[in-house]
């Protein structure tokens, strides 16, 4: 499957929503939720577009390859959970100086999703 094609299966849980709920929750959840992904999307694709190709230019061997590559996903997961932590954290003033209350309903939900999050 190409990216794009991942991408378009990530909607399906709204059109379910959407059957239970109105549509301004399913919009608050929407937006809450792919807020909260940008931090993992973010770590993500600066970890294929660096690590990756530098890892694969090493020549070290398979198993410290291995290791070091452990080392890496960690790493990132470290930050990722950092940079989750963070957005909940200050999600509420970033909103009030972005969207001057428009998404204001969203904010408990993007800092529940903040907190309990696995970015990256």
């Amino acid at each position: 499957m190409s990216p794009s094609s991942l991408d378009r299966l990530d909607f399906g849980v709204y059109f379910l929503l959407g059957r239970f709920l109105a549509k301004e929750v399913v919009g608050l959840v929407q937006f809450a939720t792919v807020t909260t992904a940008q931090v993992g999307v973010l770590l993500s694709y600066s970890f294929q577009d660096v690590l990756f190709p530098a890892l694969v230019h090493v020549k070290i061997g398979r198993a410290r390859l291995r290791d070091a590559l452990l080392r890496a996903l960690s790493a990132i997961m470290l930050v990722g959970t950092a940079a989750s932590l963070g957005l909940a954290v200050v999600m509420e003033p970033l909103e009030r100086f972005l969207w001057h209350g428009k998404w204001a309903s969203a904010v408990p939900a993007i800092q529940g999703f903040g907190v309990f999050s696995r970015s990256a």
